[in-house]
Order: structure tokens, then C-alpha cells, then sequence
């Protein structure tokens, strides 16, 4: 097999326990060494992304985010114009 091809598959590769079981593929890995770092590389990305998604954020992180999101509803209710510099500067003209 190609490097080109290894990687491809690496990259394509949902669960990367085939990639064990493929012998065409090891026996790539067994001799290249940049395709086995690129394999050992996305073990360890994937490995760290599966780690972060695991964990829940503390509580106030998802109170905070909820009262910003609320905020933001309440200006966009008030409509556009209420909002911006504008309006706020029309107000001074309005007596």
C-alpha cells in the first residue's frame, strides 16, 4: 500500500480498532515510520477528543451561557433599532 492510500483510510476510519485487524495496513505501519506516527497522532487526537466530550462542564458554565442566550432573546425582542447607537441618539433629538 501507498501512503497516501494508509492515511487516507486512517483519516476515513470512524473506529480505528479496524485499522489493527487490516494486515495490508500494518504490515505499511510495520515499515513506514511516518505513517505509523500519523496512526499514533490520531489515536492520540481521537483518544483527547473522546476525554473532553466525556467530561460535563461545570454548573455555571451552563447558567452563564443560559443567561447570555436570555439577554440576547430580550435585545432581539426589543427589535433592531432599539438596540443600536441610533436609537439612543434619536432619543436626544426627540424633545
Amino acid at each position: 500500500m501507498k501512503c497516501n492510500e494508509v492515511k487516507s483510510i486512517i483519516r476515513e476510519t470512524s473506529n480505528l480498532d479496524c485499522i489493527n485487524t487490516d494486515k495490508d495496513i500494518q504490515a505499511h505501519l510495520e515499515s513506514c515510520s511516518d505513517c505509523a506516527n500519523y496512526f499514533l497522532y490520531e489515536e492520540k487526537l481521537r483518544t483527547g477528543f473522546h476525554q473532553i466530550t466525556a467530561q460535563k462542564p461545570p454548573a455555571e458554565v451552563e447558567t452563564n451561557f443560559m443567561a447570555a442566550l436570555e439577554q440576547e432573546i430580550d435585545k432581539e425582542k426589543k427589535g433592531p433599532l432599539q438596540n443600536s447607537w441610533f436609537s439612543s441618539l434619536s432619543g436626544l433629538f426627540a424633545t
